[in-house]
């Protein structure tokens, strides 16, 4: 636990600084975790990752839908929603496009499922992180049962946080390009 508060702590000091400010917390602290993990500083799994998600996540969200200002979310709501949409459709659409070439269904076999049902399972497990975040991810990982193969779900897992932070940064980064306006 304490590493995870170090690593945040630092994320969050390394956000004031000119690269900091680009990247933004959030991903320097997923790659700083993927490197504390990587370089064996911290453990890949462990309970309190479980106490962070079971206990302190669903604690803060609310804590911090209390300071909102409700009638600017409602006027923005509007045009965040509609992105929100056009975005999750293509997150659909660009696994679909995946499934269809890649050979999903044979990824996952000791999670114990019939094979004509690990490929959309699969394919559900990345759809779901992607439109609904990491919480999504775990939870449809429990549901399929993929989290069963512990080799399978935790290549997969390391997959989706490196890709996902490259993203982010990506997403971070952009605005600030010349040549992409």
């Amino acid at each position: 636990m304490a590493g995870l508060f170090a690593i945040a702590g630092a994320a969050f000091l390394l956000e004031r600084t000119r690269i900091g400010g680009h990247l933004t917390g959030a991903v320097i602290a997923i790659l700083g975790a993927i490197a504390a993990a990587n370089l064996g500083l911290m453990p890949h799994a462990a309970p309190a990752y479980d106490f962070v998600f079971t206990y302190l996540v669903p604690v803060l969200i609310p804590l911090f839908l209390f300071q909102a200002d409700l009638r600017r979310l409602f006027r923005e709501c509007a045009r965040l929603t509609v992105a929100f949409l056009v975005a999750a459709l293509g997150t659909v659409a660009g696994v679909t496009v995946a499934a269809l070439l890649l050979d999903l269904g044979s990824l996952g076999e000791a999670a114990g499922l019939a094979p004509a049902l690990r490929e959309p399972a699969v394919a559900g497990l990345f759809t779901s992180t992607y439109v609904g975040g990491s919480v999504n991810y775990a939870a449809l990982g429990e549901l399929t049962g993929l989290n069963r193969d512990a080799s399978f779900f935790s290549a997969a897992t390391a997959a989706d946080n490196l890709f996902s932070a490259v993203y982010l940064g990506f997403l971070a980064l952009a605005p600030g390009w010349r040549w992409l306006a």
